[in-house]
């Protein structure tokens, strides 16, 4: 991770270099002298990656140099901060005062005290700076070639757009045979008491899941049961989770807050004499007294109700189990493990040339008849160039001579990670700070990895920066980092899961530095070091104090119905980058305390909370990047100064119903990109006419009871077309709309659309949303 971090420190330093912030702090010089040592340090990276598993004093030496690289970014962060400043205050003044208001402002007092600060800052981290390249000459760490890391990265990118979204399954015909046959015929007289247990077992990787899902869909099993449930359980057994799960896979809703004994009756009522199926993904618990507590809630079934339990362990099958024999599942044969690898590495009719079919093969005999091997390791292969050498030295890899763990795939997975770019390899073990079995948001993440810097755009390529969190998240499926894909109708991936054993891969990388909370009812204890921390946790119990972690950068809630404790909460946020609220949680902390002490923020998720009115102080978020107050059903309105936050790329503001107007001049946030909801009223805050200056991917224009549609004409330019907008009164007033090209929705408060002409329809809006006062939603277009 040390190569990670300091390639965005890297970036950062030249990038400021280039803007002369340096010389106008007065510390161009060592910004400089820094640059230089780092780009000398870079060099010896990928060997010290690579030793120091097996080398103390390299693991502790880069170590020292990621705690160093993540400070001076924080430094170079109020650099960049401070010159915005001054710059932003010259702008408001007229041209023939900016040269005596530019002199005045650096001779300020409190410009002078900030070079002052930054300048020692400064000097210390290049002290250490020094130290550790000294240090790098008494290790012995030998540079790479930078021709052969260019064209690694190169290599990388040829898999671009190649996903195999539903790969074909190969060799677990005969298991699923043998699992559905179970359920449909023998189930019904397998256990008395009604309900019974099959368990399937296996090593990490085998294809437990995938064999429960291929039963789960079959034809075969929809017909015979009439209740289809799926709970991934992991390794906490926590039956009052477990049992609520049950209940919203079974309903495909949420399930409110309640109590154990109403939530046991709600769960028995939607079994009750039932013939349903459930099934239990990665159970790890091996005790009695819990499983019996969701047992007895589920024996209320009708004859041939059934639960199906994944596992590694056998002892689970022991103690979960009521059928006299389990299913264990064993590696695929050397042909089918072939088919999986060819199916990745020779995708897009790419030619399968002998002798790299021949390399290919040996490569796959080492997977040990691992699917998920064979399939990540596919995934690398179609990632390098044809030379015979390239697919030698994977085959010929001292990683495969690496301890196994319990798992035969942790050398597959491992070498697959080696061959990313520093880039990839930064974005993938980010991910660690989603709980296992989380299904990640696509987008989400992308916004999470610009926050902390670990994408940024490619000019070069004409790629914004999330065209390349596209790009990486592409990449990392066809390497099967990332599985379980979801896409929408135009066949983009919008959702993902990681599996169990990637997720311990990336949690490995990532060390201490990433905590998941996923504990209930316990106290939290947190490492000094942590950078990212992610709470997934329910039930009462305290909220982890955060005030001696000396780099957070990412705060990140997942919890539903968690209640803290009225204890005192104490957070740290000098260095935080992205944070998400909890809604209960966001009440334990004062939201002006997050906003004034977190001013290197770039991501901000207050959705569904019940914040009422932001502070002021957030227009002073110059980095941030991305603000979501989705649901946020109390907003009354946005700062006035929004257009302060120039570098604002996303803002979400669906569904908030008490948001009446958007503030003056959003038009001129020239770097959005993302505007869920475009909120016109005519008494106050932005116009329709600004619509036209956006650069937006999405928006909602909703028109506010008040506006009055008469006076917008003035509007009718660029990007707006035709219509005929009917008032409540019946009166017919002209009307445009031509969107930005992928605005969905139109909202007019007591208006109904009607297009002008047959040759120009609604042009790039997908639906049309009408709402009347007291009447609720009508979908009637004339």
């Amino acid at each position: 991770m040390a190569e990670a971090v300091l390639t965005v420190v890297l970036e950062n330093l030249s990038s400021l270099i280039q803007k002369q912030v340096g010389s106008v702090l007065g510390v161009e010089k060592e910004m400089e002298k820094m640059c230089s040592i780092f780009s000398t340090i870079s060099a010896v990276l990928e060997d010290a990656e690579e030793r120091q598993s097996t080398n103390r004093s390299i693991k502790n030496w880069l170590q020292k140099l990621e705690y160093v690289s993540a400070e001076l970014e924080d430094v170079l962060d109020d650099c960049e901060a401070e010159a915005f400043r001054l710059e932003e205050g010259l702008a408001q003044h007229h041209s023939w005062i900016r040269k005596v208001q530019s002199s005045l402002s650096y001779l300020s007092p409190k410009h002078i005290s900030f070079r002052h600060a930054i300048a020692k800052k400064i000097k210390e981290i290049e002290d250490r700076l020094d130290q550790i390249g000294k240090e790098r000459s008494i290790l012995k760490l030998q540079e790479v070639d930078v021709v052969e890391r260019r064209n690694r990265v190169r290599e990388s990118r040829q898999s671009i757009g190649s996903i195999i979204t539903q790969p074909h399954v190969y060799g677990r015909e005969e298991d699923k045979e043998r699992v559905v046959g179970f359920l449909v015929n023998d189930a019904i007289n397998c256990n008395d008491n009604g309900t019974s247990v099959y368990c399937i077992v296996g090593l990490g990787g085998m294809g437990k899941t995938t064999l429960a899902q291929l039963v789960f869909n079959d034809g075969r099993v929809n017909e015979h049961f009439e209740l289809k449930m799926w709970v991934c359980v992991s390794e906490d057994f926590d039956v009052h989770r477990l049992i609520k799960a049950i209940i919203e896979s079974g309903t495909g809703c949420a399930c409110e807050p309640m109590e154990m004994d109403p939530l046991q009756i709600r769960l028995r009522d939607m079994l009750q004499g039932k013939r349903f199926l459930i099934v239990l993904d990665d159970v790890w618990n091996e005790k009695h007294d819990e499983w019996d507590k969701l047992k007895c809630v589920l024996e209320c079934g009708s004859k041939g109700a059934s639960v199906v339990v994944t596992t590694r362990l056998k002892n689970v099958a022991s103690i979960m189990g009521t059928t006299p024999m389990h299913h264990y599942l064993t590696g695929l044969s050397d042909d089918d493990c072939w088919s999986l690898f060819k199916q990745r590495a020779f995708c897009n009719r790419r030619e399968e040339r002998p002798n790299l079919v021949e390399i290919g093969k040996e490569i796959v005999k080492k997977c040990k008849g691992v699917p998920l091997a064979a399939t990540a390791l596919g995934g690398l292969m179609h990632s390098k160039s044809e030379e015979e050498k390239v697919w030698l030295s994977v085959m010929r890899s001292e990683l495969w001579n690496l301890p196994e763990d319990k798992a035969p795939i942790m050398p597959a997975l491992k070498l697959s990670y080696r061959h990313l770019s520093v880039e990839q390899r930064r974005c993938f073990s980010y991910c660690a700070i989603f709980p296992k079995d989380h299904r990640i948001e696509k987008t989400r993440l992308i916004h999470l990895w610009m926050a902390n810097g670990l994408i940024s755009s490619k000019p070069e390529l004409e790629l914004e920066v999330e065209d390349v969190g596209n790009e990486m998240i592409n990449d990392l499926c066809l390497r099967s980092f990332f599985q379980d894909l979801e896409e929408d109708s135009d066949g983009s991936i919008i959702h993902f899961k990681m599996h169990d054993l990637v997720h311990d891969l990336a949690q490995s990388i990532m060390g201490d530095k990433c905590c998941n909370v996923e504990v209930y009812n316990r106290t939290i204890v947190l490492q000094k070091r942590v950078r990212h921390l992610t709470l997934s946790v329910s039930g009462w119990g305290p909220i982890p104090n955060i005030e001696n972690t000396e780099s957070l950068r990412t705060f990140f809630s997942l919890s539903y119905n968690y209640n803290p404790d009225p204890s005192d909460v104490k957070f740290n946020f000098r260095s935080l980058r992205a944070f998400k609220n909890n809604k209960e949680v966001i009440c334990r902390i004062s939201m002006l305390s997050l906003v004034n002490n977190s001013k290197h923020l770039r991501y901000l998720n207050l959705s569904n909370s019940d914040v009422k009115v932001l502070p002021d102080s957030i227009c002073l978020l110059h980095h941030l990047l991305t603000l979501d107050l989705t649901k946020c059903l109390e907003l009354r309105k946005l700062p006035k100064h929004m257009i302060r936050l120039k570098g604002l790329r996303h803002l979400y503001i669906g569904d908030c119903w008490s948001l009446s107007h958007l503030p003056p001049n959003i038009g001129k946030l020239s770097c959005l990109k993302t505007l869920t909801d475009f909120i016109v009223d005519k008494r106050k805050g932005c116009q329709l006419d600004e619509l036209k200056d956006l650069n937006i991917g999405v928006a909602e224009v909703v028109f506010s009871a008040r506006s009055n549609l008469h006076q917008w004409k003035s509007a009718q330019q660029n990007k707006i077309e035709p219509l005929l907008v009917h008032n409540e009164l019946g009166t017919e007033v002209e009307h445009w709309t031509k969107p930005a090209i992928n605005m969905v929705k139109i909202n007019v408060d007591g208006a109904i659309f009607k297009a002008n002409s047959p040759s120009h329809p609604q042009s790039g809006i997908a639906a049309f949303y009408f709402w009347y006062a007291g009447a609720g939603l009508s979908t009637t277009i004339i």
